[in-house]
């Protein structure tokens, strides 16, 4: 099963990790009870900069370098993310 998950301007792929291949589960080898695994796409200096103001922000549409952010759950995406989450599809 997958969850598209949608936050704000964000979106993520969610799928748990019992159906996730090999390779793809040891993405989140160190992580205890993972249950799903979130893949995400962002620009790169937006996610690694620790201030998200009005210039990183306008920065981020510039084209440049990307980064996958992988999220590891140990619950369903629709309870982890519900506070910022503005739909969802099963």
């Amino acid at each position: 099963m997958i969850d598209v998950v949608v936050r704000d301007w964000h979106t993520d792929v969610c799928l748990r990790s019992e159906d996730a291949d090999a390779s793809v589960r040891r993405l989140a080898s160190g992580f205890e009870d993972v249950r799903y695994l979130c893949f995400g796409f962002g620009d790169r200096s937006y996610v690694v900069r620790r201030n998200h103001g009005v210039v990183t922000m306008l920065l981020a549409l510039v084209p440049g370098r990307g980064v996958v952010v992988l999220t590891a759950l140990r619950a369903p995406p629709a309870e982890a993310f519900a506070p910022a989450m503005s739909s969802a599809w099963p």
